[in-house]
């Protein structure tokens, strides 16, 4: 992947470049045998068993999951503990046949089973190859995993062979295991996606961008993330003397007007143009909606995932960016690797949880498990589009568990921040 060389580490610090070239996931060479795992990881079978159930409860789904068959094959990312010294399998990814859809399973059972789900496209570990930010979102999703393992919670789900263990030992005291009964999962809310547009990087979107060494330097992943909102609240009208015609911008981006658009969104975020990568520093963002006519957003916060769908409720897209890399030089923190996307649409569900104490037929308690999904317009043409836990994101805060535990603070390194609220009300 280009690297840009900047004088001043406060130049690099926030710099969100996006590249079309990167190292793929490294997975190890001899994974161990997933019939010999621990028992708190799910088999590729139930992998697949869970993305079934997923389907089937998700009220908006299109499709009767009964028609698609889905595989995993060697789409596994596998991770190694560094106090057992042992190769585990961390996610699955699940691709429907035909190209009708993939979804990423966690290995754990401890954690939210489905962390995406996407009805178009298939989905592979090597793809990070075309797309860094899929890189970055792999790591996340690993940390995300890692995190919540940290804090599992002596749950035993029924008749669950890979849940073995009847008792556990702390300070010389065994502790009772309960058994949990969910029940069925209620969607309560959902917000459609808002944009319709599949923009990229590349041709048409590039065609006014500087030429370098004869080559055209790509849009990045800021200016596309930009494009798409305005194309959603069709404003501005027009710029530098160009009329924009979004009717007709939406429906054929091989007009002009598109690439006209893509460049001035550059030059107003003072993009860092390459062929490889082009970047941009994400508090150049609220200028630039500012300067084309829209009421300047705030400066980028950190992820807060009820400020995402508040937004995306008050259908106004929402621009999320997150860096992949964190250095220290001097005692200073900076960030590398930046990247940025767009949420534009959600759903919520909900489901009761009936806790038993083993052996007891009465409920000792009940809890509400609740999960937000987002959906995500990544800018790459609609590649990988599709719906993505929002815990995933969090970036300052362990996961949330019943009342039983606590949470906690785990490791989130990526400088996750959002850009909500970006309305045409000035």
């Amino acid at each position: 992947m280009k690297q840009h060389a900047h004088l001043l580490i406060l130049t690099i610090m926030f710099l969100t470049s996006c590249s079309d070239d990167t190292e793929v996931m490294k997975q190890e060479s001899s994974p161990p045998s997933l019939t010999e795992k621990a028992p708190t990881y799910r088999t590729k079978e139930n992998a697949i068993i869970e993305v079934e159930l997923f389907i089937k409860n998700n009220r908006n789904n299109t499709r009767n999951s009964s028609f698609l068959n889905y595989s995993i094959n060697n789409e596994i990312y596998f991770y190694r503990d560094t106090i057992t010294n042992q190769t585990y399998p961390s996610f699955y990814i699940a691709n429907a046949e035909g190209g009708n859809g993939y979804a990423i399973v966690s290995a754990n059972l401890y954690t939210t089973p489905i962390i995406a789900y996407s009805e178009s496209g298939n989905l592979s570990l090597s793809d990070t190859l075309q797309y860094q930010e899929l890189s970055f979102f792999f790591d996340l999703v690993q940390n995300y995993i890692s995190n919540n393992k940290k804090y599992e919670i002596e749950f035993k789900e029924e008749n669950d062979d890979d849940n073995s263990l009847d008792t556990s030992q702390t300070r010389g005291r065994r502790r009772p295991i309960y058994i949990k009964k969910p029940g069925e999962w209620e969607e309560t809310e959902r917000v459609q996606p808002l944009i319709s547009v599949k923009w990229g990087q590349r041709s048409p979107y590039n065609n006014a961008a500087p030429l370098i060494e004869g080559q055209r330097a790509l849009t990045g992943c800021v200016a596309t993330a930009i494009a798409q909102v305005m194309a959603y609240h069709e404003k501005p009208s027009g710029y530098n003397g160009v009329s924009y015609n979004w009717s007709e911008m939406k429906q054929f981006p091989t007009t002009p007007a598109v690439a006209h658009l893509f460049r001035s969104i550059g030059d107003l975020v003072k993009m860092d143009w390459g062929t490889d990568t082009s970047g941009a520093k994400r508090k150049n963002i609220p200028q630039c909606f500012e300067k084309m006519g829209y009421r300047k957003p705030n400066n980028p916060q950190i992820y807060s995932q009820w400020d995402v769908i508040t937004s995306i409720k008050a259908k106004c897209p929402v621009i999320i960016c997150g860096n992949s890399v964190r250095k220290k030089i001097l005692g200073i923190k900076y960030y590398q690797n930046g990247h940025a996307w767009v949420s534009d649409g959600y759903f919520h569900r909900e489901r009761n949880v009936d806790v038993y104490r083993k052996g007891s037929d009465k409920v000792h308690h009940s809890y509400t498990e609740k999960e937000d999904y987002l959906h995500l317009n990544w800018g790459w043409n609609g590649n990988s589009n599709g719906y993505y836990l929002a815990g995933i994101f969090n970036g300052g805060e362990g996961p949330t568990f019943p009342s039983t535990r606590a949470a906690g603070k785990g490791n989130y390194p990526y400088n996750v921040e959002i850009i909500p609220y970006i309305n045409i009300i000035k």
